[in-house]
């Protein structure tokens, strides 16, 4: 799955050389990639890149937290970014939490893209500063 997500390509034909080193044939990529594909409909609805290396995930990972806080400093809404996480006043919350959303799915699918999905939503875990935390489901309509 991460081969997949990593680069973005959920119709990679072959295992890149590290998975072939750990043994991983290409008879067998491809099975698990097409079954993969079954169970996460989504994956096929990635939006293509030109970015073809395992560096893709991240670089977009970065793009997404970064319009989220440009978004949410627009609205006044103060935002910090650590690593790929997103800390805002516990007020906020919401507010963040919907616009992570947002800006997540316009990225992966688009706006206005005429695929299957209309919406995807990633999962999203909340620390509280009691260090309590909270998981909300993603989830794609």
């Amino acid at each position: 799955m991460a081969e997949l997500l990593g680069v973005g390509n959920a119709d990679k034909s072959n295992p890149s050389n590290d998975l072939k080193s750990e043994g991983v044939v290409d008879f067998l990529f491809l099975k698990i990639k097409d079954e993969a594909k079954l169970i996460i409909p989504a994956l096929v609805e990635m939006k293509k890149s030109s970015i073809t290396s395992n560096n893709y995930l991240t670089f977009h990972e970065s793009e997404i937290v970064l319009k989220t806080i440009e978004t949410l400093i627009a609205k006044s809404i103060p935002a910090y970014s650590v690593h790929d996480s997103i800390i805002v006043k516990e007020a906020d919350q919401q507010q963040a939490m919907d616009t992570l959303k947002e800006t997540w799915s316009d990225h992966c699918i688009g706006q206005g893209n005429p695929t299957h999905a209309s919406r995807i939503h990633p999962a999203i875990s909340v620390t509280y500063s009691t260090m309590i935390e909270k998981t909300f489901k993603g989830m794609w309509e």
